[in-house]
């Protein structure tokens, strides 16, 4: 009897690569594997925690979560205003008018 698992496409299936090892491109429901489905495709993703919540340590993007990347990483992050002032080479700020994002650390090693 056909089914998923047994190395043939079947209607239903997106991929049927009979094996059990969900980091290739195929998982072992026979669906492809994609950022968010809770598996780290090898050579592929970084991070996969299989949610959509982009201020953990795995954005939605599946890449580690880092300083810069447009969220507040909770628990390990904050956004803090940096304010510029001219430097005394005389070179100008990128906008002086407005402010700007940094992050700071909330880590304690």
């Amino acid at each position: 009897m056909a089914s998923c698992g047994d190395g043939v496409v079947q209607v239903g299936e997106a991929c049927d690569d009979a094996n059990a090892d969900n980091t290739d491109d195929c998982l072992d429901t026979c669906l492809a594997a994609s950022c968010g489905d809770g598996f780290v495709q090898l050579d592929v993703e970084m991070c996969d925690d299989g949610n959509d919540i982009d201020t953990d340590d795995c954005p939605a993007s599946c890449a580690p979560a880092v300083c810069g990347d447009g969220f507040v990483w909770e628990g390990n992050e904050e956004a803090t205003t940096q304010t510029w002032t001219t430097p005394t080479t005389g070179v100008s700020p990128p906008d002086p008018t407005r402010a700007h994002f940094a992050c700071r650390s909330t880590r304690r090693e």
